[in-house]
């Protein structure tokens, strides 16, 4: 049930981590939540790129790197 609250790098991101990501098998052992910057931009021409190898990895849950502000999480048990 761990948390761990990460940024700043200009994108906002989730991931699961895990105990080893060489293995598929490997249990998750926390949620990385990784903040936006408010002000500064994720340079545009990563974006796309960044987007189809983000899909290309299990672990990684959510990214966005044209958004900018702030990041509000409910957690619950489950």
């Amino acid at each position: 049930n761990y948390v761990v609250l990460t940024g700043d790098i200009h994108s906002a991101w989730v991931h699961d981590l895990k105990k080893d990501f060489t293995d598929t098998a490997s249990p998750i052992v926390a949620t990385e939540f990784v903040g936006t910057s408010v002000t500064s931009e994720f340079p545009a021409a990563f974006v796309q790129p960044v987007t189809a190898a983000a899909k290309a990895t299990p672990w990684t849950k959510f990214f966005n790197g044209s958004g900018r502000g702030y990041t509000v999480c409910t957690l619950t048990p489950n």
